[in-house]
């Protein structure tokens, strides 16, 4: 049973449905057992709307990705990402027994830890909260580096600023003192003035 029909939505109720249907036949040829199964028939329903079916390569290695990647477009929660209808997924299907490439696309990284994230909570937090601390570690790291390159290169101009300072000082010292010994007084004070 698709997950439109559990929630009861008879308007999303179509060939959608039906493509659910033969993916959970096809998953179970593929795995011997169904893609959702609980205790009661109750609990069955809830993972029908609320979990997402082990890929059937980890229960069967010897599933290929594509084979796994048309069983799995069948069984989307969201019936607009099923196969339209029965033909087309019979065509995707011929394409693989004929190996060549199929239209449905295999699930991403992304979607993957997304579903994961969905059925483990908990675990899903944890990661983030971790990868969060690690991201703040670095970038504080990063920060900190910054600011003491920064702090280096003030010193450095500050250092080059003295020297330059420095130097025109004993410049004006030796400009003064070559017109104190050629007697001109006056503008060897001038220069010290100046300085």
């Amino acid at each position: 049973m698709a997950s439109e029909q559990v929630g009861g939505k008879a308007a999303a109720v179509g060939p959608a449905t039906d493509v659910y249907a033969l993916g959970a036949v096809l998953y179970e040829l593929l795995t011997g057992r169904p893609p959702l199964k609980g205790e009661s028939a109750a609990e069955t329903l809830q993972q029908v709307v609320s979990q997402e079916p082990v890929p059937p390569s980890r229960l069967n290695a010897k599933v290929p990705r594509d084979l796994e990647t048309i069983c799995l477009n069948c069984l989307h929660k969201e019936p607009g990402r099923r196969y339209a209808s029965a033909a087309a997924l019979a065509d995707d299907l011929g394409r693989f027994q004929n190996s060549r490439p199929i239209r449905a696309r295999p699930v991403g990284l992304v979607e993957r830890a997304w579903r994961w994230s969905r059925r483990n909570p908990v675990a899903a937090a944890q990661v983030s909260t971790a990868l969060a601390l690690l991201g703040l570690a670095i970038g504080g790291g990063l920060w900190l580096q910054a600011q003491r390159a920064e702090r280096r290169e003030e010193k450095l101009r500050q250092e080059a600023q003295e020297a330059r300072e420095a130097e025109a000082v004993n410049d004006a010292l030796e400009k003064a003192a070559d017109l104190q010994r050629r007697g001109r007084w006056s503008e060897a004070r001038a220069v010290f003035e100046d300085v």
